[in-house]
């Protein structure tokens, strides 16, 4: 692939035309993950701006997740990197923390994705994808028996996104990830703190969840996953976020029943 040319930039916040002028490039589909800007130097001759303004528009790109830098590498520029939830995680736990999101609204937020997620995974039902949750299931299995905590969270964390990785819908991933992320940086992994019982007991409802998916029964699959953030998370919310959070738990039972949802 023929390495892209750039235009000159305005004087006025150039680093910003630089940044807009590289990520039109990759939406473009001129510029591919993997690939490598030109160098510092050949950026700066292509768009007739100085080096500080391309290395801040560099580290603004680095920030947004767009490229990778490497400034020891002395074979040139930048590398374009696949964009992935961590800036959405990012986002989600500097609003909880500035207050601009309770708990309660990430738990509920949580709640829409996980239930939507079992809904189109097991009403899809994608042989390959069942497969993928199967062993992610086997391994938290794995970790519960033999694993340290940091193991059994990172293979929960992987079964839930291979839940909705089957679900086929992107968005569906990474906001999974991204939530269960940031609800982690807030207030821990209530499983680890409930103890081996309590991961036994996550171990048996992803069981349900897994034979829901497979039955190809999108309403049972949802209804699992509803249940486990009620009984475990709807405990923690602070009593200004409950009435929300019960309408919202009367809202997804309901849209799994194709009934319309009740006063709360």
């Amino acid at each position: 692939m023929p390495t892209p040319k750039f235009a000159p930039v305005a004087r006025t916040r150039a680093h910003e035309a630089v940044k807009a002028q590289i990520e039109e490039k990759i939406l473009q589909g001129q510029l591919q993950p993997g690939d490598r800007l030109p160098s510092e130097r050949e950026l700066c001759a292509q768009m007739g701006v100085s080096r500080p303004t391309v290395r801040e528009a560099m580290r603004t790109l680095e920030s947004a997740g767009v490229v990778v830098l490497r400034p020891n590498d002395p074979t040139g520029g930048a590398i374009v990197r696949m964009p992935d939830g961590a800036n959405l995680e990012r986002s989600l736990l500097d609003l909880v923390r500035y207050s601009q999101l309770s708990l309660g609204d990430l738990i509920g937020f949580r709640m829409l994705v996980e239930t939507t997620a079992c809904h189109l995974a097991a009403q899809r039902r994608d042989e390959a994808q069942i497969d993928g949750i199967v062993r992610a299931q086997r391994a938290v299995e794995t970790t519960v028996e033999s694993g340290t905590n940091e193991e059994y969270i990172a293979a929960d964390i992987e079964f839930h996104v291979s839940v909705a990785r089957a679900s086929g819908n992107r968005l569906l991933e990474l906001s999974t990830s991204a939530v269960r992320a940031a609800m982690a940086g807030l207030i821990g992994d209530a499983t680890v703190k409930g103890g081996a019982a309590v991961k036994h007991d996550f171990v048996r409802r992803h069981g349900a969840i897994v034979d829901a998916i497979r039955l190809g029964d999108p309403d049972l699959a949802s209804s699992c996953a509803r249940r486990d953030i009620v009984d475990y998370y709807l405990p923690l919310v602070d009593g200004r976020d409950e009435p929300t959070l019960s309408a919202l738990e009367a809202f997804v039972a309901a849209a799994a029943s194709n009934a319309p949802p009740t006063a709360v």
